[in-house]
């Protein structure tokens, strides 16, 4: 039998914020499966890190945002099985229809790296304006090196 308790303020605001994104759309949750209390199909349970997609329009049998976790009938390969996902499991949230992402650092698998440029590694300047393609002599759409360079999630603290 587990115990009665609130949630803390970090499960409150991984739930806020699930909540606000799926007001959007469809939200795809990354989970730690190895954190205490997460249920997923035996298959899921020895990688990494997990990516679940939720969506309120997915008329599931069960989708419930509890106080300290996330339940929903997810279907792998055609078989339903029912997740458990508290929310000191999730570490981030991509919205695919605007493209909000967040990372919550207290929940990141230490197996997943941020990756730092190497030593002695150096930017390379920003290109003002777009060249012009040789072949087309249309302004080349490549990422310029400060787009490459913007980071693409957003760090939650408290």
């Amino acid at each position: 039998m587990s115990e009665f308790r609130f949630p803390d303020p970090q499960e409150r605001e991984k739930r806020a914020r699930l909540i606000e994104m799926l007001e959007v759309g469809k939200v795809m949750v990354y989970v730690n499966p190895a954190r205490p209390g997460v249920d997923l199909p035996p298959h899921l349970q020895g990688q990494i890190a997990v990516p679940l997609n939720l969506s309120r329009r997915f008329q599931l049998e069960t989708f419930e945002i509890g106080p300290l976790s996330v339940k929903a009938s997810l279907s792998f390969g055609g078989e339903r099985y029912l997740c458990v996902v508290p929310y000191g499991a999730v570490f981030g949230l991509y919205g695919h229809e605007d493209g909000t992402r967040l990372v919550f650092a207290d929940a990141v698998p230490a197996e997943v790296a941020i990756v730092e440029p190497a030593e002695g590694a150096r930017e390379q300047p920003a290109e003002t304006a777009p060249e012009a393609s040789a072949e087309t002599g249309q302004p080349d759409e490549s990422p310029t090196a400060e787009q490459r360079a913007r980071p693409a999630l957003r760090l939650v603290d408290e």
